[in-house]
């Protein structure tokens, strides 16, 4: 297994490969991604599906793909914390508005 060098690096694997990792997350409790399907999510480019099975990304299990758990857990605790400072967000403007009515 290789890792990636910096964040840089990660973040323009991920960048490249956007589309099949949104819909894989999006899906994941619904949906196997067949490796066909998958290739045609990064434009039948065999190599952009293979850099993200030597970089852990996904993992493949017999003829499907699956995003390994700790970018699967890494992926919900950003859409996590992100709901949380958009919830705090509204607390506070909520509070804001309050205190101008009083």
């Amino acid at each position: 297994m290789n890792t990636f060098n910096n964040l840089k690096e990660l973040l323009s694997t991920l960048y490249r490969a956007e589309e099949l990792l949104t819909e894989m997350f999006k899906k994941r409790k619904t949906m196997d991604y067949k490796y066909e399907y998958a290739l045609e999510l990064v434009d039948h480019k065999h190599s952009k599906i293979e850099y993200l099975l030597d970089r852990s990304v996904i993992r493949q299990n017999g003829d499907s793909l699956e995003l390994d758990d700790a970018y699967l857990y890494f992926f919900e605790n950003i859409l996590g914390a992100n709901e949380e400072i958009n919830t705090a967000y509204i607390h506070q403007n909520i509070e804001k508005i309050n205190e101008n009515i009083e």
